[in-house]
């Protein structure tokens, strides 16, 4: 069975039978007394800029190589073709070496889309909480997948922010919780307060959804922005979904059909 298969199957276990729980949650209780002023005015000025970065960037391209691991084996290693828009549509065609069509996956921000150019068989699914689960067995949301490419970081609904210094490592940590003891978001800086290094996101029981990992990833300049040369996705039950971006384009023209896949495509 080749590494495309596993995947097919996989994708449609999770695709078709979300309840079945094949990977299993481990929970870490975030709990954080946020002080009043519930946003403290250095968090808030360091939002401030995380939320005007790149924000000019809204519908981008890229050619590169899209690899998942589950458990430290690998299941996919293939050349991939993307198209995102914001706020959350993307679009992303697998290839083999060869350059053969193998899959396409996509959402629209309201369906999520696969289909299988190798058996023709087609998939469609509504949008729920689990985001793109379905697609990298990974529960984040279109829009966050979309912020990360464009360079921006990913920022869940909150009510409350605030900075404390990083107890295992030089830096500091943004909170954002939706409640005074409930955090759902850390956002990792450097001593200086101006580069981020990782990203952590939590359920409302405390259970960490997802991570992304800037550290030692190199940016690339594309017209007036700064983007990621490679995008790495992870969870604690052992899935890594990394993007390596070979070529990048910003501003390019998109339609909002492109991210509607019908039974042909």
């Amino acid at each position: 069975m080749t590494k495309l298969s596993i995947f097919f199957i996989l994708f449609i276990a999770l695709f078709l039978f979300p309840a079945c729980g094949i990977f299993t949650a481990k929970v870490h209780k975030q709990s954080y007394d946020f002080k009043h002023p519930y946003k403290s005015p250095e968090a808030e000025n360091i939002l401030l800029m995380l939320k005007n970065e790149n924000d000019k960037l809204k519908t981008f391209k890229g050619i590169g190589k899209i690899k998942l691991w589950n458990k430290g084996k690998i299941q996919i290693n293939e050349r991939a073709a993307w198209i995102g828009a914001s706020p959350e549509s993307m679009r992303i065609l697998i290839r083999n070496i060869s350059g053969m069509p193998l899959a396409s996956l996509s959402t629209d921000g309201k369906h999520l889309y696969f289909a299988s150019h190798v058996d023709r068989h087609f998939y469609k699914k509504s949008l729920t909480d689990d985001g793109l689960k379905p697609i990298i067995s990974i529960p984040i949301k279109p829009e966050e997948i979309i912020a990360l490419l464009a360079g921006r970081v990913p920022l869940r609904k909150y009510k409350y922010a605030a900075l404390t210094k990083n107890r295992a490592n030089e830096g500091y940590i943004l909170l954002l919780g939706k409640n005074r003891w409930n955090v759902i978001e850390k956002i990792y800086l450097n001593e200086n307060k101006n580069k981020i290094y990782k990203v952590e996101v939590y359920d409302e029981t405390g259970s960490l959804l997802y991570r992304s990992v800037f550290e030692n990833v190199e940016a690339q300049n594309v017209k007036e922005y700064k983007v990621p040369s490679q995008l790495m996705i992870s969870n604690d039950e052992g899935i890594v979904f990394k993007l390596l971006i070979d070529k990048y384009w910003a501003d390019v023209s998109i339609l909002p059909s492109m991210f509607v896949l019908k039974p042909q495509d």
